[in-house]
């Protein structure tokens, strides 16, 4: 880890136990929150430092934008959650089952929940329902954005986003998982957001929850610390009450064995959370793999979005149909379909190769030719980028090889 990151990881495990940090001498504030916003962890961080002892070891206006961004980020998920609230309500009164996901329930178990960020609401629900829901967003001001094999994104001109899903797997990570979802729906708890009533997961799904969408994350360009941190605090706050003996059977049936293992690892080593003795029965994972797996949740930031390299080297350590024989075939391998795309990936700039398919080998070169002159990067930052994207890539594909992911 480098210095930053290690100093920031001291702030956040006072920030969880909601203590304030002795030594505020840190001589590089600038780059802690960097590494903070990376993340999306700023605002957790605020509530452990005093005024009067960072004073002199921070600049000024630094420290004052910190505070002002931290108070509107508390602001603003106040009233996100209270706008979740009112769409709960109005899909209870139309009888329409939701499961609330991640954030709304994880965010209770913070010292300070208004700190724990969320960009949007996961909301799981039945995809026979998704005509009535679609309606209803429709009526308070929502519009759909942007569709994925398990969901849909409604935007708000005033509110933040609410994710729609009717699944919450990646078919092309987790195949066969239907049992499981309906199990989901037969185990699901009530809980309250905002004051209303709803659904939530039971404790094995929610914890299995998070580590499918780290999975998930991971295998689709990376994880940040703050999942991790939820991890963390759920666990360590209802690790007495878990079916642990049912929460391995559950792992198995995801086939998540080496990766659980692997997160519950970085979350002792990171966090100090006592290794659940039970999950040794999912199997050993190598210290090395989860030091290489702590090192890229740093460098993924909070969605694996950090730099285009690291976009990149995500679409060339990918091997979602798992028929590379070698790290290094399914990176060149990759790398050869990123530039060359076939027909169906190309973008409407090559709809002659659509129209006429004996001009793909015309449409390629094309291709290759606008993403050379493209003036939105330096030729040399453009190299760069690819030399760096194919050295992360070959080491991410190892990694995802690993954890059998």
């Amino acid at each position: 880890m480098k210095k930053q990151q290690e100093q920031l990881l001291e702030l956040l495990v006072s920030a969880i136990h909601g203590e304030k940090i002795k030594d505020t001498s840190y001589q590089d504030w600038k780059g802690i929150l960097e590494e903070a916003g990376e993340h999306q962890v700023k605002g957790m961080i605020y509530p452990v430092v005093d005024r009067e002892e960072i004073e002199g070891h921070i600049d000024e206006c630094l420290f004052e934008s910190w505070k002002r961004e931290t108070f509107r980020t508390g602001a603003s998920q106040i009233q996100h959650v209270f706008q979740i609230g009112r769409i709960l309500k109005l899909f209870r009164d139309s009888d329409i089952n939701v499961i609330v996901l991640k954030g709304l329930v994880i965010r209770d178990y913070y010292p300070r929940p208004e700190l724990r960020t969320m960009c949007d609401a996961d909301l799981l629900v039945h995809k026979k329902d998704m005509k009535a829901i679609e309606s209803i967003l429709l009526q308070e001001g929502y519009k759909a954005e942007e569709a994925s094999p398990i969901h849909i994104k409604y935007i708000h001109p005033r509110c933040l986003a609410v994710e729609i899903h009717w699944t919450i797997r990646d078919e092309r990570i987790f195949e066969n998982m239907d049992k499981m979802e309906e199990a989901l729906w037969q185990d699901a708890i009530p809980i309250k957001v905002s004051g209303v009533q709803a659904l939530g997961l039971n404790l094995e799904d929610q914890i299995i929850h998070l580590c499918v969408h780290m999975a998930t994350h991971l295998s689709v360009g990376g994880f940040g610390i703050r999942q991790l941190l939820d991890l963390a605090l759920f666990v360590e706050a209802r690790a007495g009450d878990v079916n642990w003996t049912l929460f391995c059977k559950k792992v198995r049936e995801w086939r998540l064995e080496f990766f659980t293992v692997a997160v519950f690892k970085m979350t002792e080593q990171l966090f100090g959370l006592a290794f659940p003795p039970y999950l040794h029965k999912l199997g050993k994972v190598k210290e090395s793999v989860v030091t290489e797996l702590i090192e890229d949740m740093w460098a993924a930031g909070v969605h694996g979005k950090r730099d285009p390299s690291r976009i990149l080297a995500h679409e060339l350590a990918k091997d979602v149909e798992g028929k590379k024989t070698s790290a290094e075939s399914s990176v060149f391998h990759n790398f050869w379909v990123y530039l060359c795309p076939s027909i169906d990936k190309l973008s409407d700039t090559y709809a002659y190769a659509k129209k006429h398919q004996y001009l793909l080998p015309f449409a390629w070169i094309h291709h290759i030719w606008n993403g050379i002159w493209n003036k939105e990067y330096k030729l040399s930052d453009k190299l760069k980028i690819a030399f760096t994207a194919l050295r992360v890539s070959k080491k991410r594909n190892k990694l995802l090889r690993n954890l059998q992911l």
